[in-house]
């Protein structure tokens, strides 16, 4: 089971995706080209929710993922099972 949910916040123009996964680890490329503009890197927010010898124990882990080379407007996660991801991209423009 994958949850999204997208909105975004008008004043600092950013765009806020959320993930969650059922039992299985996915990879996950999000396509943001319907976007005129968009910054250089995506924050990744992630809690895993079964930690185990395969899952790290995060507790809203964060890091930068770098958009993809050449388009510039998609990018992709490795998301684990039974984990929440919040990922934020700033500089957004319609």
């Amino acid at each position: 089971m994958r949850i999204r949910l997208q909105t975004t916040i008008p004043p600092r123009k950013k765009l806020v995706i959320i993930t969650v996964i059922g039992d299985a680890e996915e990879s996950v490329k999000y396509d943001l080209s319907r976007f005129k503009s968009i910054g250089a890197s995506v924050r990744r927010i992630a809690t895993t929710m079964a930690p185990s010898s395969e899952v790290p124990d995060w507790k809203q882990h964060i890091d930068r993922l770098p958009l993809e080379a050449g388009n510039q407007k998609s990018f992709t996660s490795t998301l684990y099972p039974k984990s929440i991801y919040t990922f934020v991209v700033s500089n957004v423009l319609r």
